[in-house]
């Protein structure tokens, strides 16, 4: 699976998550917890790099 693709997975999970875990903190921690842990076993791409920042930010805020 191309690292494209691998992104564009994860934000639909993450967005998906974020529905589903919205009054459960502990699931949506847990979901923002292993996007981040995804993300970072993702090759660097420099093209990708401003959504995988913006999806990590969004995760970030999410487990906060």
């Amino acid at each position: 699976m191309s690292p494209i693709m691998q992104l564009q997975k994860l934000e639909r999970a993450l967005r998906d998550a974020e529905e589903r875990f919205a009054h459960t903190p502990g699931g949506l921690w847990l979901a923002a917890s292993a996007t981040l842990e995804a993300l970072r076993r993702l090759p660097h791409l420099t093209e990708l790099h401003p959504q995988v920042e913006a999806l990590a930010a969004h995760a970030r805020r999410l487990r906060a």
